[in-house]
């Protein structure tokens, strides 16, 4: 059986090992960046099934990234941020998240 693989992009360096460890954990190949740029380069040298984006710090941003990775791949695209109220993750999904989750967020959420 082929092993997932997911790339996951959030900001803060402590919150992104401790989603890291986790994933790991549940047998789940993951590696971890923290800016689009970094996303995109790691995309186009690796195959990953899944990405994990935190909306926390991108605004509009964000909202660009997701239509652009739902546009060009077929890869899963979760997001996840806090103070994002019903009307942000609604625009994350119509935008081409396939989930958008709420913070404060316990991170074996993610491996469901």
């Amino acid at each position: 059986m082929k092993q997932l693989s997911t790339l996951i992009m959030v900001p803060d360096s402590a919150s992104r090992v401790r989603a890291i460890s986790v994933l790991l954990q549940a047998g789940i190949s993951t590696k971890g960046c923290s800016t689009p740029l970094e996303l995109f380069g790691m995309l186009n040298e690796e195959h990953f099934d899944i990405v994990v984006l935190d909306m926390g710090q991108l605004g509009e941003l964000g909202f660009a990234l997701i239509a652009r990775l739902r546009g060009s791949s077929d890869l899963g695209i979760i997001v996840k941020g806090s103070d994002m109220p019903v009307e942000a993750r609604l625009r994350c999904l119509q935008s081409g998240a396939d989930a958008a989750l709420q913070e404060p967020l316990d991170e074996r959420e993610l491996i469901c």
